[in-house]
């Protein structure tokens, strides 16, 4: 068994697969065809490949060439149940499990057009090494800095894409720098936060939902505690982290009737990519300019304060309550509230109005209502205070003229 070149920290397989090849001086499909007896492999750039038959070259596990050398953390860093399960046993095996597999490595190509460099990775590790490899950490959807360097990243102009087989390295390319990189803080957060998600532990991603966004914006200041969001509000504070043209850049325009940003804080469960969480997370993990930014203001009038609908209702009830009264009949206590025309306030207000709720204690207590309360009935059970008066005040004389002997 040939021995191959040892993988660097961080280095894609795709990378050190290409520089075995340049070490024997092997095409890949001679080399995938005659060394690892896989004749349908491919050298695509960010594909993962059963890694059981790989891993002996590397004298490593399948599981180490998975989290260390893959993209897969990152694109199952909110991936959670069976979807996660079988796509793990996928990368591992292969098998009936590759569908899924590749929906999920989906959320680490997703925009991503060509390769990416970081300048001084690569003089370094041409420094240390001898060589450079592709760094995991530079080519993921949307980062656009080095997390390690805090600097700006740039374009190798080799597709991320392509079947074709690409033995350049990093080394050997041509670079141009990426537009918007490094402008906003937000860049380097959120690059951070990709690289955090590829060194996380083994184990499936954490599920995100409308909770998780609501819980974060109400902690740092954006959102007040049980306020609906606004979805333009939402639009701009992301926009204010990340430009319009970066988001389309990335394929990620917010734009449409509901913008995905208010769908990850409306919706309970969104099939979201990885990018779409970390740039909502990294957004609203920003301290806002002013507090409470993203509550939604109703651009219609402000509603008649409760004090108010509880002044005006009142007296009228009672003065109809007076006349049925004297006119000897019995209502319901909706006709009773639809002759006041109160029925909507006190059913949709009710708790806030409590003159009102008084009148109707009354009405309910007396001959006027079509079921009368008996004496120390109460109106609501949650509420004793409205109770029919009469039966505890005479239990409560009962029992001290017991306790006084009489």
């Amino acid at each position: 068994m040939l021995t191959a070149p040892r993988l660097y920290a961080d280095e894609l397989l795709s990378s050190g697969l290409v520089r075995f090849c340049r070490w024997y001086n092997l095409r890949f499909k001679v080399f995938a065809r005659e060394v690892l007896h896989m004749p349908q492999l491919r050298a695509n750039f960010l594909s993962i490949w059963p890694l059981t038959p790989i891993a002996p070259f590397y004298k490593v596990s399948p599981e180490q060439l998975l989290w260390n050398h893959t993209t897969f953390p990152y694109a199952t860093g909110f991936v959670t149940g069976d979807s996660y399960e079988l796509a793990r046993r996928a990368a591992l095996r292969g098998g009936t499990g590759m569908a899924h597999l590749l929906a999920v490595m989906q959320n680490a190509s997703f925009g991503l057009a060509t390769r990416k460099v970081c300048l001084r990775c690569v003089q370094e590790d041409l420094a240390e090494f001898g060589e450079t490899y592709w760094h995991r950490a530079h080519n993921l959807p949307g980062v656009r800095m080095c997390a390690k360097h805090r600097c700006s990243l740039f374009s190798s102009q080799l597709p991320s894409g392509t079947l074709a087989t690409e033995y350049r390295l990093p080394i050997e390319c041509e670079t141009t720098a990426l537009p918007d990189g490094g402008k906003s803080f937000g860049h380097l957060d959120l690059a951070r936060r990709s690289v955090g998600l590829l060194n996380r532990n083994q184990s499936p991603g954490a599920a995100r939902t409308n909770e998780t966004y609501l819980a974060l914006a109400g902690q740092n200041g954006w959102l007040t505690s049980g306020s609906q969001v606004s979805a333009a509000a939402l639009t701009r504070a992301v926009e204010s982290v990340f430009s319009a043209e970066y988001l389309r850049a990335a394929c990620l325009p917010i734009a449409g009737r509901l913008p995905w940003p208010a769908l990850g804080m409306r919706a309970s469960t969104s099939n979201f990519t990885t990018l779409k969480h970390l740039l909502l997370e990294t957004a609203l993990s920003a301290i806002p300019l002013r507090q409470s930014t993203l509550d939604h203001c109703s651009p219609g009038p402000c509603g008649t304060a409760d004090r108010d609908v509880d002044r005006f209702y009142a007296p009228r009830a009672r003065q109809e309550l007076i006349e049925v009264l004297k006119a000897g009949e019995a209502l319901t206590t909706e006709q009773f509230l639809r002759r006041v025309g109160a029925l909507g306030p006190y059913r949709h207000r009710g708790p806030t109005l409590p003159k009102l709720r008084r009148v109707v204690l009354e009405f309910r207590a007396s001959p006027a209502s079509v079921k009368p309360l008996g004496a120390g009935k109460t109106l609501f059970r949650n509420t004793p205070g409205l109770r029919v008066p009469g039966v505890a005040s005479a239990n409560k004389r009962k029992r001290e003229a017991s306790r006084a002997g009489y």
